[in-house]
Parts: C-alpha cells; structure tokens; sequence
C-alpha cells in the first residue's frame, strides 16, 4: 500500500484524478495535549512516527484538501476532512 502512494505522490496525483474522499476522524485528547506542550515549548509541533503506519509526505495532499474543519462535543473532538484530486 505504501509503494502505491508513494507512487501516486511521485506522479502528482495524476492516477488519482477525479478521486473524492470524505472523512471523519476522532482525535484522543491526550493527542492534542501533545501538541499543544509542544507548540508551547518549542514552537512547532513534532510529528511521531509509528511503524505502523506508512511514512508519507503529507505536504503533497494540503494542494488538494478542500475542508477541514475541527468540531468539539461532549468532551471529544473530532477533525471533518475533503479531499479532491481535481482532473487536469
């Protein structure tokens, strides 16, 4: 899966075109917590890396990211995310 993304990510996103993606993502407060002490420590937030999870340059999909918004209810919140490969 990562090489697929990867690979997508190195031609633009052009294999992609037309691709629309909707999501919703609860963020644990202890997360948040993180990267606020970080913020306020050092001014920019460091990004853990999992193994688990594959490494990819997100700075390619922020071009892309037509929504994001952050909502807060009892107690959780939660990151609301569009992207859209637009077709060239």
């Amino acid at each position: 899966m990562k090489e697929l993304i990867e690979k997508a990510l190195a031609g633009g996103l052009k294999e992609l075109a037309g691709l629309e993606l909707s999501g919703t993502v609860p963020i644990r407060q202890e997360l948040i917590n993180e990267v606020i002490a970080e913020t306020l420590q050092s001014g920019v937030p460091e990004v853990k890396k999992s193994s688990e999870r594959p490494a990819i340059d997100v700075n390619a999909l922020i071009p892309h990211v037509k929504k994001a918004e952050v909502s807060a209810e009892g107690g959780k919140l939660t990151l609301h995310f569009q992207i859209k490969i637009d077709e060239n």
